[in-house]
């Protein structure tokens, strides 16, 4: 099922981006061909040489005399018209003016426009200058419609080429549309060796194609790889329905469309693949706490003084840049007399891309000796993807003074019983995870230690189990034939209803949880196990047709893609969904499971 339809209608596109800059009297103003920020928020103008932009000056008052604003080199310049506008404020009357200059600059490179200067009431002004940069037409520097005269095309990029397991690649999918469209979606995609995760949403922006504005649409995706090897992304689908003129509607006697004019044509277009090359980490007899680039590793406790056994919490931060949630810490180094039970982590960062910021991890400590305690220094050893090879942070020792308890005895405190209850929770959780897809850099030992002798087994053992494992499969040979009972499809029945019945907790749990946004993915998994069907065969025309072979009513059908189109639209969609329709969103969910186990 074509992905989710994502419902935010885009009703034109905009062919300038304007920004204006300057002080109160007299601002410069470009409607640039492409207007981009930094990460620092800094404007930057682009525009295509040879392709008229328009200039506009503004100035909040009547000039006294002609405005200085001369054209930079390279560039042609004339003054097309003026717009007067009047407001009134506390009983007093103001005027502005606005200019209008069409420019053409004939030369690549970067170029100043202003500062602009006028005199108003005899007091003189002047705007800031703008810096813009003036580029060939896109076309000609490699990024070509996929389609000669297409309204709509995307492509996928990832900024790394070659990895090591474990190093964070980042993979967008830039959707260009330069046509009205009505509503727009991606078919369901798999990362096979890798794990992922969905970055948040970029703002829609503006670019030059082929001489042709485009707004883009863009999804990130954070991803890593588990293995070795040349990994191939297979292509992303883009499923959108595009407004184009009805030219079977009834005209009017002046040529115009007189009911409707409009309807809606579903397309689909397709990126590129991608090759990814991973290698294997380099050899290391120690453990590795994680794979980027970290600039900083500190220590520090909430308390240095305590009584002995009382909690003290500890807490080891690093900072950096990486996939943070493969980054691990998990065994402080302390003095054999202290415990330490791991409490939780916590990641902050400092972009969109979820790549740079800080990790967290604390740890409840308790000290079972008196005096004064040295915390020796903390080592974190990762892999620097950038030198290509193993680096160790170090923190500074701590120092703590450990008090007997007032009554001479070293009791236990009351959060014991508590922290070894979250101690067991913890390693339940972790076992969860421990599961062959899962598996990264922290479940690799490089040193197993020295092998254990195997006591020998006897040989009438190894002769009794061949025997035993010849002997069902004369009788269920014997069976098959003479009672026709299909053992193999037994089987194959009993996992398939195993994998459904593992699907339908997953989804009641989210249910449970509230966790909506993952109800789409859910469905597909269910419906596709269900249905026989292969994920990536898997579109709405596909799935309508199998539901009409089994029986569904074309209402039923029709009402079951428009639940899973409100999943998407809460998994995809960029706005924030009002409580009542994820509420409602909850309820058909419940009830369509239902509906598709009995």
């Amino acid at each position: 099922m074509a992905l989710p339809l994502l419902r935010a209608t885009i009703c034109s596109v905009v062919l300038c981006c304007s920004a204006l800059v300057a002080g109160d009297e007299v601002a410069l103003e470009i409607d640039a061909h492409q207007t981009t920020r930094d990460q620092q928020g800094n404007v930057k103008y682009t525009v295509i040489a040879g392709k008229p932009f328009t200039v506009n000056v503004k100035i909040n008052g009547q000039a006294d005399g002609s405005i200085n604003f001369q054209a930079p080199s390279h560039t042609s310049m004339r003054h097309f018209g003026t717009q007067k506008s009047f407001s009134s404020m506390n009983g007093s009357m103001s005027c502005a003016l606005t200019h209008n200059y069409q420019a053409v600059v004939d030369k690549e490179g970067e170029i100043v426009f202003g500062p602009v200067k006028v005199t108003i009431d005899g007091k003189a002004y002047q705007s800031e200058a703008l810096r813009v940069h003036v580029v060939k037409d896109v076309a000609e520097q490699g990024l070509t419609l996929a389609k000669k005269g297409s309204d709509i095309f995307c492509r996928a990029t990832s900024d790394k080429k070659h990895v090591v397991i474990g190093e964070p690649i980042i993979v967008t999918l830039s959707i260009y549309v330069r046509c009205q469209i009505e509503q727009i979606g991606l078919e369901p995609y798999h990362f096979e060796g890798f794990l992922i995760k969905e970055l948040p949403d970029k703002q829609q922006r503006k670019e030059i194609v082929d001489g042709n504005v485009c707004v883009v649409m863009e999804k990130q995706f954070l991803l890593h790889a588990t293995d070795e090897g040349t990994k191939k992304i297979k292509p992303f689908t883009v499923i959108f329905d595009k407004l184009v003129q009805d030219t079977s509607a009834t005209q009017n006697f002046f040529g115009m469309a007189m009911f409707g004019g409009v309807r809606s044509e579903r397309g689909k277009v397709s990126s590129n693949p991608l090759d990814i090359v991973v290698k294997k980490l380099p050899h290391t007899s120690g453990a590795i706490n994680g794979v980027g680039r970290f600039t900083q590793c500190t220590a520090s406790v909430d308390k240095s003084e305590a009584v002995v056994n009382e909690p003290i919490l500890f807490c080891l931060t690093v900072k950096g840049s990486s996939h943070f949630d493969q980054v691990a810490f998990d065994h402080p180094e302390l003095p054999s007399f202290c415990k330490f039970y791991s409490s939780k982590s916590a990641t902050t960062y400092d972009d969109q891309n979820q790549l740079t910021g800080t990790k967290r991890f604390e740890f409840v400590v308790q000290v079972g000796q008196a005096g004064t305690i040295e915390l020796p220094a903390q080592k974190f050893t990762f892999f620097d993807t950038q030198k290509q090879t193993y680096q160790t942070l170090a923190t500074k020792p701590i120092t703590l003074t450990i008090k007997s308890s007032p009554d001479g005895k070293a009791t236990m405190p009351v959060a014991q019983e508590d922290l070894e209850k979250q101690k067991t929770d913890n390693e339940k959780e972790e076992k969860k995870h421990e599961e062959p897809i899962l598996k990264d850099i922290h479940f690799i030992y490089e040193d197993f230690g020295q092998d254990r002798p195997i006591k020998a087994l006897p040989g009438w053992f190894f002769s009794a189990i061949v025997l035993l494992v010849l002997a069902g499969w004369m009788i269920r040979s014997y069976l098959s034939r003479k009672y026709r009972i299909p053992f193999s499809l037994l089987s194959g029945r009993r996992k398939h209803e195993k994998k459904l019945l593992h699907i339908k907790k997953k989804i009641e749990f989210a249910l449970d949880e509230g966790n909506v946004s993952s109800l789409y993915q859910l469905f597909i998994v269910f419906v596709c196990t269900q249905l026989n069907l292969q994920q990536e065969d898997f579109s709405e025309q596909v799935l309508a047709q199998v539901l009409a072979e089994k029986g569904w009513q074309q209402a039923t059908i029709a009402e079951f893609l428009d639940f899973l189109n409100a999943c998407a639209s809460i998994r995809f969609g960029a706005g924030k969904q009002q409580q009542r329709f994820l509420d409602d969103v909850r309820q058909q969910a419940a009830k369509w499971l239902l509906f598709l186990v009995k």
